[in-house]
């Protein structure tokens, strides 16, 4: 029987003291998928053949894990390679098993007007590789989020921090509202007979202002 393998866990089984970031950007249509590993102590140059490396060991070859397009990247002066890939919303369900690999439950249903992702509490990956220390999951999007259990957010950045002390209570759920984007929710559209009240109402009070300054001018 084939045996496919999500490169989210593939690269959780990097070394020790490696970074891993596991990035999802998701529109109404599309999800673009982001695995991000940073090897400390590697130079820009060995960079791409030193992960490689490591890739093959447990699996073979990085092209045989399907089309993802790789690139060298820099943060703080550690190299990292970074491996993309975009689906549509029924692809990523059907062919990314970056959730599923670490979650005994995970889904994603786009229904009517929403996109909801959940998964069982445990991240099982911790009990299956020893190696694993910690692992961040962001998702960004720019649809309206009404509800999940991100650990942190920072505008529509959705943020998961896993790691051997919470690992057995580390659902992934968010609800996305596809009727709404994230800019309606920041910026909210403004009434425009709210705007001219307002507007009235400054003028009005200006009005009054030099009016009382005029008044203790013509008193003095």
């Amino acid at each position: 029987m084939e045996r496919r393998y999500g490169l989210l866990l593939i690269l959780l089984l990097l070394l020790t003291g490696c970074t891993f970031e596991y990035n999802v950007e998701i529109t109404k249509n599309t999800v673009k998928e982001d695995n991000i590993i940073f090897l400390p102590g590697v130079s820009q140059d060995s960079i791409e053949r030193s992960v490689n490396n490591l890739v093959n060991k447990y699996t073979g070859p990085t092209n045989s894990l399907g089309l993802y397009q790789s690139s060298v990247i820099n943060r703080n002066n550690t190299f990292g390679m970074s491996y993309q890939k975009n689906y549509t919303i029924s692809e990523y369900n059907d062919y990314s098993l970056s959730f599923s690999q670490c979650y005994d439950l995970y889904k994603m249903i786009k229904d009517n007007n929403k996109i909801i992702i959940a998964t069982s509490k445990e991240f099982k990956c911790f009990d299956k590789y020893e190696e694993l220390d910690s692992v961040t999951i962001n998702l960004t999007t720019d649809l309206e989020v009404e509800s999940s259990t991100a650990d942190s957010v920072h505008k529509n950045k959705y943020t998961w921090n896993i790691n051997r002390q919470n690992y057995r209570d580390s659902e992934i759920n968010i609800v996305l509202n596809i009727d709404n984007d994230f800019s309606e929710k920041i910026n909210p559209s403004i009434n425009p007979a709210v705007l001219v009240a307002g507007v009235f109402l400054l003028l009005i009070i200006i009005i009054l202002v030099l009016r009382v300054i005029a008044k203790k001018k013509n008193k003095v």
